[in-house]
């Protein structure tokens, strides 16, 4: 009942999202983005040059790319047409086609309002967890852990989404969809090197690779 509930509000969310005005969704993302830790990167122009490779110069104007120092191999969409790419990436050395994938892959976020539709999700889970559990601890726990299995699925899935339009961003700017192979190879080597890796992050990972071999193969 309670996951079920859940998965219906995360549907409503995504019909409203696409209404939030941008002046609403810039004032979040300053917001967002004054929290976090930007950091001086020698390679910033040349992640710019790249987006204005995938979408045009007239488009990747409205875009904002910084880096924050953070270990995390990982990039962000954040909102209002801001992209953060963490340290723990940059420093991977990966080559151009990959980082083009980074970058493409987080447009197509954009594209499908995948970053606010999960700050509403995750409000709206916040709210379900508090009217239902009240101050009870351990019924919290048990709430969050069960809603938090939900909301992973709805994340994989626009992962993959966002993977799709952004092999084809990359395909069409540097013929290849090499890029998006080898950022999920690094991925695997990272995760080795961790050894973080978990059952279900090697799955998704897998199916995340499956899918873009599928899309080269059409």
């Amino acid at each position: 009942m309670l996951i079920g509930i859940y998965v219906l509000l995360g549907f409503a969310v995504r019909l409203v999202v696409p209404y939030v005005p941008a002046s609403l969704e810039n004032q979040l993302g300053q917001m967002i983005k004054s929290t976090l830790p930007i950091t001086e990167h020698s390679e910033l122009e040349s992640y710019e040059a790249i987006l204005t490779k995938l979408i045009g110069a007239d488009e990747a104007e409205d875009y904002d790319v910084f880096v924050i120092s953070n270990t995390e191999f990982n990039a962000y969409a954040v909102p209002g047409k801001k992209i953060a790419i963490c340290t723990g990436m940059t420093e991977e050395g990966l080559d151009e086609e990959t980082i083009a994938f980074v970058l493409a892959h987080e447009l197509g976020h954009f594209e499908n309002h995948d970053h606010m539709n999960q700050y509403g999700r995750m409000l709206v889970l916040t709210m379900m967890v508090q009217i239902v559990t009240g101050s009870d601890s351990d019924l919290t726990n048990f709430a969050t852990g069960l809603l938090a299995t939900t909301e992973m699925k709805f994340s994989q899935n626009d992962e993959l989404k966002a993977d799709a339009y952004g092999v084809q961003l990359l395909n069409d700017a540097y013929g290849s969809y090499e890029g998006a192979i080898t950022l999920f190879n690094k991925v695997d080597d990272i995760q080795d090197r961790s050894q973080l890796q978990s059952y279900l992050i090697v799955i998704h990972t897998r199916k995340r690779i499956e899918a873009i071999v599928e899309l080269m193969e059409e």
